[in-house]
């Protein structure tokens, strides 16, 4: 009897529970906001999937068509925003957008850095692509290692007239501001969209020879994959020697810088379309990443071009012992095998202890 009596109260205990959580299904309601690629809210859907609002907004974030079922009202619309029907103003924290006029209620916190732009302007005045969550600047795009500043004057040099590039060396983050009027390319677009891209980084390494820090021959760059960070976002790697780009830019006849960019352009490219690909060391893995990116890359920008079939390369590398230490030099030809011209592509050197 002890039994059935604790089974009957634990029966009609859950019973009680989940009418209560059904009255508050049907009181307050539980809602899905389905975003798209820049956070606005164009479907809320209730519990059960059932569509009860629709939203569409103009490129700067006025509501073009609104529709609801009148269960609930999602403030949360452009850029998940919220918006203050009172005043038709989005709410970012910091400061009121109008999406009318397409200004910001308040000056830009960064507009000393970019005199060239208004301070009220929004993203640039391209809202389709780019958000402005906190109005901090762009930087995610990486420059690391020994020669960063000679692969940020490629950077540079490969946009020159479309973005004004600048580089915070405490972090070796860049920053790219687009200059005003200036038609951009397809490539340019795609880098300033990788500044911008606040779930992905681009790490550019600099080197200064012909091997990455796994011991892999290289030459002008080397697409090192993608990974995961700690924070969710994804890391594309692509090691970058500026020196032997820039000569290998003008073996292939092709604009200064061209090869650098097409290497950031290939690393973020691989971390969007394959994440998680290996480094490009074997021809079984360049299928899972390298291929499709360098090819993508290669439409973007139609100024980058492969060498030609008749050109081959030959490293040349050698030791000298002197006492306790050990200086290796390298240098890296490109041999017309039409006319047996040589070209060196740079010629490094380093001293090691025995």
């Amino acid at each position: 009897m002890r039994g059935f009596v604790i089974n009957y109260l634990k029966t009609r205990l859950e019973n009680d529970v989940s009418v209560e959580l059904r009255e508050k299904y049907q009181q307050t309601g539980l809602y899905y906001l389905h975003g798209d690629h820049l956070g606005t809210s164009t479907f809320v859907t209730n519990f059960m999937g059932d569509p009860t609002q629709f939203f569409l907004n103009l490129p700067f974030g006025e509501t073009m068509l609104e529709q609801t079922d009148g269960t609930y009202n999602n403030p949360y619309k452009f850029n998940a925003k919220e918006l203050d029907e009172d005043i038709g103003l989005y709410y970012y924290g910091a400061r009121y957008y109008n999406p009318r006029l397409s200004i910001w209620y308040g000056v830009d916190p960064l507009a000393e850095k970019m005199p060239s732009w208004s301070p009220y302007n929004y993203t640039f005045d391209n809202p389709i692509i780019y958000i402005d969550p906190n109005g901090k600047a762009p930087t995610d795009v990486v420059i690391t290692g020994t020669e960063r500043e000679k692969t940020l004057e490629q950077l540079r040099a490969s946009v020159k007239g479309q973005l004004t590039l600048s580089m915070d060396y405490s972090t070796g983050k860049v920053k790219a501001i687009p200059v005003e009027g200036a038609k951009l390319t397809k490539a340019s677009s795609k880098f300033l969209a990788a500044t911008q891209d606040v779930c992905n980084r681009v790490e550019l390494q600099s080197d200064g020879d012909y091997y990455t820090n796994k011991g892999a021959f290289y030459a002008g760059d080397a697409y090192q994959g993608s990974k995961m960070l700690d924070d969710g976002r994804m890391l594309g790697t692509n090691v970058v020697n500026p020196v032997v780009s820039e000569n290998m830019d003008k073996e292939a006849r092709i604009p200064n810088g061209v090869g650098v960019m097409h290497a950031a352009l290939e690393s973020y490219l691989g971390l969007l379309n394959s994440p998680g690909s290996p480094p490009a060391d074997t021809d079984a893995n360049k299928e899972l990443g390298y291929n499709a990116a360098h090819k993508e890359a290669s439409k973007l920008d139609p100024r980058y071009k492969d060498l030609p079939k008749n050109r081959k390369g030959q490293l040349v590398e050698k030791n000298f012992e002197e006492g306790r230490k050990v200086t290796n030099t390298q240098e890296y030809f490109i041999i017309n095998t039409k006319t047996g011209e040589r070209n060196s592509m740079g010629k490094f050197e380093s001293v090691k202890k025995k």
